[in-house]
């Protein structure tokens, strides 16, 4: 029984480890295998206490024991942060973006000053980005949204929801 949860406790740690590699096995998918191997650690660790040394394995279910509260450890952890980090970077990439569609702004005003254009004027890409130009490549928006620079009367605008200026 020790050496079951102990092998138990490590197919929930190689779960984790594939999970970790991007090998598209959800987190999910080791918590059986971690309950089951605390389960049988702790009833073999109970068991082989109890039988007064008639019983070995002990180590194998201390063992496997480590490994599942290990591994459902890491779990709750990513439960309780997931949101945190996922928040937190979509708020990065916002102000990422938010920012690059301030300085496409001043790229747009700079180069109707200079080429003496209206507000009903709207600059290429090619007027805008690449090398000697005011912006030297192309942005790309963090979040996977497309940028367009609209003419001069509006604002350069990102596809993205709430990314705006």
């Amino acid at each position: 029984m020790g050496l079951f949860g102990f092998t138990l406790g490590v197919s929930a740690l190689m779960f984790e480890l594939m999970v970790g590699n991007s090998w598209g096995v959800p987190h999910v998918v080791a918590i059986p295998f971690a309950v089951c191997a605390v389960l049988f650690s702790l009833a073999a660790w109970w068991r082989i206490r109890s039988s007064a040394g008639a019983l070995t394995g002990r180590w194998a279910a201390i063992w496997g024991l480590v490994l599942a509260v290990g591994v459902l450890a890491n779990f709750g952890r990513l439960v309780m942060t997931g949101g945190a980090i996922n928040i937190a970077e979509k708020q990065r990439n916002q102000r990422h973006c938010v920012n690059q569609l301030r300085m496409m702004d001043g790229a747009k005003e700079q180069w109707a000053l200079e080429n003496h254009k209206t507000a009903a004027d709207a600059p290429k890409e090619s007027d805008i980005f690449g090398p000697k130009k005011y912006i030297p490549a192309r942005y790309i928006c963090p979040s996977g949204g497309s940028y367009s620079l609209n003419s001069m009367s509006n604002k350069p605008a990102c596809n993205f929801p709430d990314h705006t200026l």
